[in-house]
């Protein structure tokens, strides 16, 4: 037994399967193309207050949830990702952060404890996308949301589209019966 577990540690390490009824852990096809094709690098910022929500189990569940797929992400974006996780306790200057990037803090307890839980994401030019409070009850959602804003950061240029055509784009106006068309 402790040959094979060291010989799976060592040859195995990077290999997973995901064994899950819905493929919970896997990441769809498109996901992984946009992945693969980031023209610049981003940075991913997930602010989670750790100690503030000691008494949340089913949030804290749900942000392991969110870390391992961002790092799954991190995993198939071939460098182009870079991730960091913030924990913004009271009165820091992780908290301050958090709040200047448009967090939301969420108070939580007798005590008043806030508790942040979001996500900036930002590229190399400073543009920069901000989930406020990622929402256990959006999980199904959360592959997308990720998905399509660190696609919109990465790319370096916006496709042109043009439309040519023989009809009014524009509407017009009829002057036989005096309305716009």
């Amino acid at each position: 037994m402790f040959f094979v577990i060291l010989v799976s540690s060592k040859f195995l390490s990077g290999t997973r399967l995901d064994l899950t009824e819905n493929g919970l852990y896997s990441l769809s096809e498109g996901t992984e193309r946009i992945l693969q094709s980031i023209e610049q690098p981003v940075t991913l910022t997930l602010f989670f207050s750790d100690k503030a929500s000691s008494q949340l189990p089913a949030l804290r569940i749900y942000a392991q949830r969110v870390e391992e797929l961002i790092e799954e992400y991190v995993n198939l974006s071939q460098g182009k990702l870079v991730y960091e996780k913030v924990d913004p306790e009271p009165f820091s200057e992780a908290e301050d952060e958090a709040a200047l990037a448009g967090l939301q803090g969420v108070p939580f307890g007798s005590r008043g404890d806030v508790v942040y839980f979001g996500l900036r994401i930002q590229n190399e030019s400073g543009s920069e996308e901000v989930i406020p409070f990622m929402q256990p009850d959006r999980e199904a959602y959360l592959e997308y949301e990720l998905t399509k804003l660190i696609s919109s950061l990465s790319k370096t240029s916006l496709p042109k589209v043009g439309v040519y055509s023989g009809l009014e784009i524009q509407g017009g106006f009829d002057y036989m019966t005096r309305q716009s068309r």
